[in-house]
């Protein structure tokens, strides 16, 4: 993953695939693709995605305020612009177990969406509602499609 920012890439940081899991059963897979608009829905995986320490110093730190979506704000903070450049390697370098705060249930999911919508306005971005849809039904594609 560092090969994939350092130097002069233009990149300022880099992700992956992941793999979310119950035991040894694969439940959903996290395949992202190459960098697209978040208007698109799409959004990284956070446990792949390293950058670069100037991100950090130039947009903060995760908002602790955020209970379940500090990583989706934080990640829409930094890539709202489209200025910030992301390198893809298209390989599963995790595997998660499900379980999590935001995927222990569909409540919780719930309410991941509903900090997230709170994200999205907070940063100023348009059409909050349709970008909502357009990244669940990318989840929801992520429990059917099996990648390529």
């Amino acid at each position: 993953m560092v090969a994939l920012i350092e130097g002069d890439t233009g990149c300022v940081g880099a992700h992956a695939d992941l793999i979310y899991a119950d035991g040894e059963k694969i439940v959903r897979y996290w395949k992202m693709g190459p960098q697209k608009s978040l208007y698109a829905g799409w959004m990284p995986g956070h446990p792949t995605l390293f950058l670069k320490r100037e991100v950090y110093e130039d947009y903060g730190l995760y908002k602790t305020e955020y209970r379940i979506a500090a990583d989706y704000e934080f990640m829409i903070r930094f890539l709202k612009d489209g200025r910030n450049r992301l390198a893809y390697l298209p390989e599963n370098i995790i595997r998660m177990y499900y379980g999590g705060t935001s995927t222990s249930s569909t409540g919780s999911y719930l309410a991941f969406l509903k900090e997230g919508h709170r994200a999205l306005k907070e940063n100023g971005l348009r059409f909050a509602f349709v970008i909502d849809v357009l990244r669940t039904l990318r989840v929801l594609l992520q429990f059917v499609k099996r990648p390529s």
